[in-house]
């Protein structure tokens, strides 16, 4: 029993530092805008569709992570600017 305990502790530890890798990955990349012909994309202050707009930037603009936030966010820097992006339009 303590062989499957050490096991499965081991297992999650491991899982919980694949996931860590893996959101700093992107962090100090450089993305581009891509909205697949959609138009411009919104440079947001909170990571919300409901957050204040601080900016629209055109396809193609380069885009700096900052922070993988969460699943739909990255926190960016474009522009001179700080603010949220949604991760789907970034590649």
């Amino acid at each position: 029993m303590k062989k499957l305990s050490r096991l499965l502790v081991f297992t999650v530890l491991a899982v919980m530092c694949m996931l860590c890798m893996a959101a700093a990955c992107a962090e100090g990349q450089t993305y581009y805008i891509d909205t697949d012909g959609q138009g411009s994309l919104k440079l947001r202050e909170g990571p919300s569709k409901a957050a204040n707009v601080l900016g629209q930037y055109k396809e193609g603009t380069p885009v700096s992570i900052l922070l993988d936030y969460d699943y739909t966010w990255y926190k960016v820097h474009v522009d001179g600017k700080d603010g949220f992006m949604m991760k789907k339009f970034l590649s």
